[in-house]
């Protein structure tokens, strides 16, 4: 082991530490509902899962983008990504943990909270905008031809 191998291990988060540092990565990016799984005792393949909702495509590519450069400062290396092009559902492999990150409908659908029912719930925050519902209000910051005719021009 070299002297920089030896110091990336030394300062290197323990896999509770890595869990609870991708936690608050999801939820200070804003992200609703997001639950930690301890699945030690239902599952071979990991120790922890963070189920997390976004509420765009580009919000789950975004946090996953962010959990990748932020972990891997740390130290923190992923195994996988997939799901990454569409944003619908995001899943990553840290090796002791998996990070879920799913719209809404997604997440309601394939229910991955019921399917590790057996797992022990560790932590669960509903985020920053958990009382708003954007997946529900019609937002456009264009007029209705699409154009920024509509615009108020003084800001």
């Amino acid at each position: 082991m070299t002297e920089t191998d030896s110091t990336v291990a030394s300062t290197r988060p323990s896999s509770d530490e890595a869990i609870q540092m991708a936690f608050n990565i999801l939820l200070e990016k804003k992200a609703r509902d997001v639950l930690w799984l301890d699945i030690s005792r239902c599952s071979d393949l990991a120790d922890a899962m963070l189920i997390a909702t976004a509420t765009s495509n580009r919000q789950a590519q975004s946090l996953a983008n962010e959990l990748t450069i932020q972990l891997k400062a740390a130290g923190v290396g992923r195994l996988t990504l997939a799901g990454v092009e569409s944003g619908q559902w995001v899943a990553a492999d840290y090796g002791d943990f998996f990070v879920h990150i799913m719209h809404k409908n997604a997440r309601s659908f394939y229910d991955l909270e019921s399917l590790w029912a057996d797992a022990k719930i560790i932590a669960r925050e509903k985020g920053s905008a958990a009382d708003e519902d954007y997946d529900d209000m019609d937002i456009s910051p264009l007029g209705d031809d699409g154009d920024f005719d509509d615009l108020d021009e003084s800001v």
